[in-house]
């Protein structure tokens, strides 16, 4: 785990059972699709916290997450 990720547990710890922190697809086959990698801190964040909100403000969602907005665009479409 890197310093920042240890520094965050520290500061808050993950949720007993993290939501949506893989799916049916890996990391490899998302940064095929998306036409890009994606930062190694977050792929850390998502394997500890999954998708989730901080504050009841700012949401972070994954590419495995299942729950879709009637009114968003698919997430694979937001690059």
């Amino acid at each position: 785990m890197s310093l920042p990720m240890e520094n965050l547990t520290r500061i808050q710890s993950p949720p007993a059972q993290a939501v949506d922190t893989s799916g049916q697809e890996s990391w490899d086959s998302i940064e095929t699709r998306l036409g890009t990698r994606l930062p190694v801190d977050y792929k850390d964040y998502i394997s500890v916290y999954g998708a989730g909100r901080w504050a009841d403000f700012l949401g972070i969602l994954t590419p495995f997450y299942q729950f879709r907005h009637p009114h968003a665009v698919d997430y694979f479409e937001w690059t």
